[in-house]
């Protein structure tokens, strides 16, 4: 996603999710769970990146994975955690608070981590 104000962050973007997939892959390869969160504004891809090969889910469901389509209601923020963590009641509050100190709604999940 690119606008017309930073026409050239894509590439950038692309850089980031690079190596923030390098870091879940590492961890994930030690044992460990991983939990990503954030305002990822290139919704598809970053979605698409994040689920496609199954090493993290994304809290409010996979969507399509035939065609890697994120489900409708999460905009440009997620939650993704590795394989083996379960999530319930994803949602997101636009509260008058929330709506007062922030132009995104607030995310939330709950999550159970095996052992």
């Amino acid at each position: 996603m690119t606008g017309a104000r930073y026409p050239r962050q894509g590439g950038w973007r692309a850089v980031a999710v690079d190596r923030e997939l390098k870091v879940v892959r590492h961890l994930h390869s030690m044992g460990q769970s991983v939990v990503v969160t954030g305002d990822m504004n290139d919704r598809e891809d970053v979605f698409c990146r994040f689920t496609s090969d199954g090493l993290t889910q994304a809290s409010s469901g996979q969507g399509d994975g035939a065609t890697c389509v994120p489900t409708a209601e999460n905009g440009i923020d997620w939650i993704f955690g590795t394989a083996g963590l379960t999530f319930a009641d994803d949602g997101a509050d636009r509260d008058s608070l929330v709506r007062a100190t922030s132009d995104h709604p607030f995310r939330h999940v709950r999550m159970l981590v095996p052992g």
